[in-house]
């Protein structure tokens, strides 16, 4: 009722903030945009996720299109942090709390935000904010060591320095290209001498890269140290200035009624409050519980798994933002609606007293995504993050042809032998019966569960354990069925969860466990599957393996059926050059030297959507090699932005010059074992 008595007051409201006005399709009035530097943040950011922040700054309504595994809540993290430095209040809703959750988990881990946002969805929120304020109040705190201005001189030096080693770099590839057997290279090396061997050979470029890497290293530390101290100084600021508004929002925390608590937030100068809790998260229902109605009282409000909020749920936030930004994917579940199609043209009628509902404001059929990307003004305001970081290659592989076009780099893909069983399908004999249940099924999940039980009870980190069916009925009997089996305790350890495509969107899980639940007598029920929405959540959900059982023919079902495409699909782009083909003879002679030391090794193999030259392999150790100045293929080297993304996906990549081959291929050799053995004693000092 309450919720219905703000909508009322939202629909007499003639003066709306940008945002509200452009999605109800007003055109763009005048807003102030905020500052974005998303360069000065730890972590590597993605073209696309730099775009998404700056576009968050400088346009009043913008989208950022997420699939599956690419990054939404980092992403959402770095653009809170980015426009919290910049003096901005954010307010990050979902209309699911553990999208919420995983956010402000984000904030932690990632910028290591401790204080500075409130968490409404945590258990006592209100008096974990009191006491929060309480000793704020009572102990003051402690200003920064360094303050935020030296740290940030600081941070833009590195940054310099660090962007000078990149262009050195580069033009150190160029250098080591043209060195090649084609044109004047080879003759202006034999000129050179020794000047270009020690500053284009392995050695050399893999200093560069070293201090490359030293350098990001100590800008992370910075940017860190750079967002406490910010943090820091603002409340200190704020307790010798402003100190009485902090006691009136504490006071009102306190209050023992709701009436008093009211009337004690009208006094309370919200704008001050933001300043010291800048960074608020809630659940939309939670939204207008916490918060008064104020119109544009946030300077920024982001809307996670935008496709689940129905337009009516985001009215209230939307109210309360001067600039918004809508993060979901349209490829995903809408919210679900049981209100009548004559029920919701009824309610149309009242309000507007006019024609028919237009499709773009149905409540039933528009989630708050669709919406906003029918009212954008310019697609320049629209970015879709396109790495991918969840799942193994072949765990995300048909959806990434089937939904995105093959635009996802997936940024997990690894050679090796285990990735073989990342994805397995499994036929049985069982059969639907008439309540929608498949016993045989059951009896397949309950049995892969024991395995991995038994497989992995006396290890302290265990894997996490998704059982999804997208029949309702056969979720609720696997449920209680697997409730049967096993103990609380025991799928608490393993976090099983037991859910339809609904309850799994916005989850993920470590091992997927699918029940289809199908069989051929059952064809019109098949046709559920054959849903994009769901059937892509589905089948995203697992990050290192998923096994698929199915009771139907596959070849009863339409030749464009989803699940029958799903069951036989190969990933072309997944493919490497058959053992002992090579694309050029530099290619097949550092192979022949890999072999003679029994080094694993691939060639072209597929990583972040780039084709890495050579990929070796040492005791679990992932090592790239590009290949540089001979003619043809090889001859090109990777651009500095290429050896970020692969930076980003976790793999280091060694420069190997062809002239620097053709001078010394066991030194060449030797540097590559040594590269990987080195690696090797990273690893296990960071596993101790």
């Amino acid at each position: 009722m309450a919720f219905c008595t703000m909508l009322g007051q939202l629909a007499c409201e003639q003066n709306l903030q940008v945002p509200l006005h452009l999605v109800l399709g007003g055109e763009s009035d005048s807003f102030i945009a905020s500052r974005s530097e998303p360069e000065m943040l730890p972590g590597l950011l993605s073209q696309a996720q730099e775009r998404a922040l700056r576009n968050a700054a400088h346009f009043p309504l913008s989208l950022v299109s997420g699939p599956p595994g690419t990054g939404k809540s980092y992403t959402i993290a770095a653009m809170a942090i980015d426009q919290m430095l910049h003096g901005d209040s954010v307010l990050v809703v979902s209309k699911t709390p553990e999208a919420i959750d995983v956010v402000r988990n984000k904030l932690r881990e990632t910028y290591g935000l401790t204080e500075g946002y409130v968490h409404a969805g945590e258990q006592g929120f209100t008096r974990s904010l009191k006491t929060h304020l309480d000793t704020l109040l009572k102990e003051g705190v402690e200003p920064p060591e360094e303050s935020a201005a030296k740290l940030r001189r600081s941070l833009k030096e590195i940054r310099r320095s660090l962007c000078k080693a990149e262009r050195r770099f580069s033009r150190s590839l160029r250098m080591a290209r043209f060195l090649g057997p084609a044109g004047m290279g080879a003759w202006l090396a034999r000129l050179g001498g020794s000047l270009f061997r020690r500053r284009l050979n392995m050695d050399g470029l893999g200093g560069l890269q070293e201090a490359i890497g030293q350098l990001r290293q100590h800008f992370e530390q910075q940017a860190a140290s750079y967002i406490n101290a910010c943090r820091r100084e603002k409340l200190v600021r704020l307790l010798n200035k402003e100190r009485s508004s902090l006691v009136k929002f504490h006071q009102a925390l306190r209050a023992r009624t709701s009436k008093t608590q009211a009337e004690r937030f009208a006094k309370t100068n919200m704008n001050l409050v933001l300043q010291a809790y800048p960074i608020w998260l809630a659940s939309l229902d939670e939204l207008n519980e916490i918060l008064p109605l104020m119109r544009g009282m946030f300077d920024l409000v982001i809307f996670d798994e935008s496709t689940q909020c129905d337009i009516s749920s985001a009215l209230p936030a939307l109210y309360r933002a001067k600039r918004a930004v809508v993060v979901g994917d349209g490829k995903q579940l809408r919210h679900i609606c049981f209100l009548p199609v004559k029920q919701q043209q009824r309610l149309w009628e009242e309000v507007v007293q006019c024609g028919e509902l237009p499709a773009s404001y149905s409540y039933r059929d528009q989630s708050l995504l669709d919406l906003v990307s029918d009212n954008l003004a310019s697609q320049d305001a629209a970015t879709l993050l396109n790495e991918h970081y969840r799942s193994q290659p072949e765990l995300i592989a048909f959806s990434n042809h089937a939904f995105y076009d093959d635009r996802l780099k997936i940024m997990q893909a690894r050679p090796g032998s285990t990735q073989e069983l990342a994805l397995s399908f499994h036929q049985l004999e069982g059969r639907r019966a008439k309540a929608g249940r498949n016993r045989v099924e059951k009896d397949w999940v309950i049995a892969q569960l024991r395995n991995y039980f038994d497989r992995y009870d006396d290890n302290s980190l265990k894997p996490s354990i998704g059982v999804l069916s997208p029949y309702r009925e056969q979720v609720d009997y696997l449920d209680k069925e697997i409730s049967k089996a096993f103990s609380a305790a025991k799928l608490r350890s393993f976090s099983v969860r037991v859910a339809t495509p609904y309850g799994f969107q916005g989850e993920e899980r470590d091992v997927m466990l699918l029940s289809l639940s199908l069989d051929d007598q059952s064809l019109r029920a098949a046709a559920y599957l054959n849903r994009a929405d769901m059937f892509n959540v589905a089948v995203t959900r697992a990050k290192e393996e998923q096994r698929v059982a199915y009771s139907i023919n596959p070849e009863l079902l339409p030749p464009g059926h989803l699940l029958r495409r799903y069951l036989s699909f190969v990933p072309a782009n997944l493919t490497v050059l058959p053992s002992g083909e090579f694309s050029c003879d530099f290619a097949r002679e550092v192979s022949a030297e890999l072999d003679a030391e029994g080094i694993a090794h691939w060639i072209n193999f597929p990583i972040a959507g780039q084709r890495v030259d050579v990929v070796c392999e040492y005791q679990g150790v992932i090592l790239g090699v590009d290949l540089i100045g001979y003619p043809g293929e090889h001859q090109q080297h990777f651009t500095t932005q290429v050896y970020k993304i692969l930076h980003r996906a976790g793999i280091r990549v060694l420069p190997l010059p062809y002239f620097n081959w053709v001078e010394n291929k066991r030194a060449c050799i030797e540097r590559l074992i040594v590269e990987l053995r080195g690696a090797l004693v990273e690893r296990s000092q960071q596993l101790t």
